[in-house]
This record gives C-alpha cells, structure tokens and sequence, in this order.
C-alpha cells in the first residue's frame, strides 16, 4: 500500500490524482498547488487530504511518496525537498528546465540510495511500445536501420487548463523539450543507444522577450547507427485529435504503429473529456494513454507503486530522463545554429 501525496493539481496533476483514487493499493491520497482554488476544487472533487503548504505536505510523516506535477523550473528544488525528507518522488518530464538543474537531480538520486525517483515517461507502459521492444529485443526485426515518430497536437485544445509556460522555452519547453522528449526517451530506449548527433528545423516566436517553440523536425542517429526522425507540434487546429505514430524498419520486419487506429470513436454534441481537456463532436480518444483500464498512464503509476512495495528501482529513471533532455536541448540549439549539433 502506498500513501501519497501530489504537489499540481492542474492539467496532468488532476489526471494522476483521477487514476490514483481509483487505484487499490493507494493507501491515502492528498494534493497541494500554489493556486489554492485549484487545489480545493480537486480535493472536493475527489474526496482526498488537502495541503495548505508544500512543506507540510513533504514534511507529513505519514506520505510515502511525493508526485512531482510541475512546471520544469521548480522540479530540482522540490526534488532535493522531497528526498531529504525521506520520500520517493514520482517526476514528470522533462526531467528539469536546464541541464544544471539536470545534473543536481542526478546527483541527489545517487546521493539517496534508501529513496528512488522515478520520471514520468508513459511511452515506456504504452502496450503498443511494449510489444514493438520486444520485437526487438527477440530478434525478430533483425538489426533496426530506422525509426521514425511523429507527436502532433493542438494546445489550444489539450492545453485548456495548462498556463502558457508550456510553450515558453525556458519554462516549459516549447514543443520540444515539454512535447517531444516523450519521442526522443522512446526512440533511444527501443534503439537501445543515446543520441549521437542531431540536425532540426523549427518554428518559434519571440514575445515580449521569451522564446515560444511551436514546430520542430529533427533526423538524427544514435549511437549504435540507428537512423532516428521526429517531427512535433502544438499548432494542429482547435479541437484535433492526437497524431502520434511511429514506424520502426529492420533488416528482418517493418513495424508502424498509429496509435489511434483503436476502434473507438466518440462523435457526442455536448462536450466530454479524455485525459484533462474537453471535447466536442467527433474524436477518437487516446485510450492508449488515458483509459482508467490499461492506459499507460495508469501502468506507470502501478510501476511506482511496485517499486515503492518491493524496494526497487525504476527503470524509467533520472539517468534516461538526462539523456532524453540532452537530446531535446540539442534539437533546440540546431533549429537556432541551423547546424548539426553534436552530443
């Protein structure tokens, strides 16, 4: 059993707390946000402990676990807090704002050898992804030449309850860095190697001073020689659906997974909600993420709990959530150097 406790309770820190009272082997469950509203509406909603402060909820001897739902910048310090008191941390990408912050975390993690932190990465408890690796991983594919992945969306749908750091470069991310080092951990997981160089092309806007990614296309090779391309984002028309694919080409097999081809389509004219946004009309709902019975968000947390239970460490860790973030900064200095970048 586990108890714990969630610091954001907005966008995808309400789609954990959602999948997390459902889930048997959750002991307790409490929230904090700095948006104190937000955090009562959700702890009236679902019923569960409510934190007036982050520290009273780190310090709260009887919360085993901390879910880190944040924006980037804030995720080494409350990180460092959470460990120090004695607590697992669940964190969700991307695994910091700067690589600096990056490396603090990698050094707590080494540092708490009692306390793991496990990142949230849902591709890896996708079941699609599970079946493509070990496809790989038994040979049938033979040497793999290629893989290829796209993550298209629109914010303007998906993004209703997210502020605008999301798109903000040295908040969020923008495209790249929030969105598509889902597609970079994937790649180099299934690829079985880290990035080795990397050359991108992109969109961005400059507002009153800051940087905000709005489209990005990337090829690459990693270190073993596979051949890795991306392309990512946030500007598909108001209320599309997801457009997420990959296709993996080995000597032996050809694999291309459309991870919308699902049978299942909703077409309602008042709105529902999938995931944390709300939707009019005809949709085919990312069941493979966001179902409350083999979404992949849903395994990921079960993975924390059984590590949380049998004392081990996850694989979805802080040191392959580095390599992603290296590889999604590098796509960013390429669109801005128009050159081959090196890592």
């Amino acid at each position: 059993m586990a108890r714990i406790g969630v610091v954001g309770s907005g966008g995808m820190g309400k789609q954990h707390i959602k999948y997390l009272i459902n889930n048997k082997r959750v002991e307790s469950l409490s929230v904090f946000d700095i948006n104190s509203d937000s955090a009562k509406r959700v702890s009236e909603q679902f019923g569960i402990g409510l934190h007036d402060s982050v520290e009273s909820m780190i310090d709260d001897e009887s919360i085993d676990a901390i879910f880190i739902v944040t924006p980037p910048a804030t995720h080494a310090e409350l990180c460092k807090n959470a460990l120090e008191a004695g607590k697992h941390v669940f964190l969700e990408k991307p695994l910091s704002s700067t690589l600096e912050d990056a490396q603090k975390i990698k050094e707590l993690d080494k540092k708490h050898e009692n306390q793991f932190v496990m990142i949230g990465f849902p591709e890896r408890f996708n079941g699609p992804n599970v079946e493509l690796k070990k496809l790989i991983d038994n040979g049938t594919l033979g040497t793999v030449r290629t893989i290829r992945t796209n993550l298209r969306l629109s914010l303007a749908t998906y993004g209703k309850n997210i502020s605008g750091w999301v798109s903000d470069r040295n908040q969020g991310g923008g495209v790249v860095v929030e969105a598509s080092v889902h597609s970079w951990d994937l790649m180099q997981w299934i690829g079985g190697a880290h990035l080795a160089r990397v050359f991108a092309e992109g969109h961005s806007e400059k507002k009153d001073g800051k940087i905000y990614d709005t489209e990005a296309a990337a090829v690459g090779i990693l270190k073993n020689g596979i051949i890795v391309l991306n392309d990512c984002t946030f500007t598909l028309p108001k209320g599309s659906s997801f457009d997420k694919k990959i296709e993996v080409i080995g000597t032996k097999a050809y694999v291309s997974i459309d991870y919308h081809k699902q049978n299942f389509l909703v077409y309602s004219t008042t709105e529902f909600e999938i995931g944390d946004a709300n939707y009019k009309g005809l949709y085919y709902p990312d069941l493979f993420w966001f179902s409350e019975s083999f979404g992949a968000v849903k395994n990921e947390q079960d993975e924390f709990i059984n590590c949380i239970e049998n004392n081990s460490q996850p694989e979805s860790n802080v040191e392959c959530a580095y390599s992603a973030l290296k590889a999604t900064f590098a796509v960013t200095k390429s669109m801005d150097t128009q050159k081959a970048v090196e890592l």
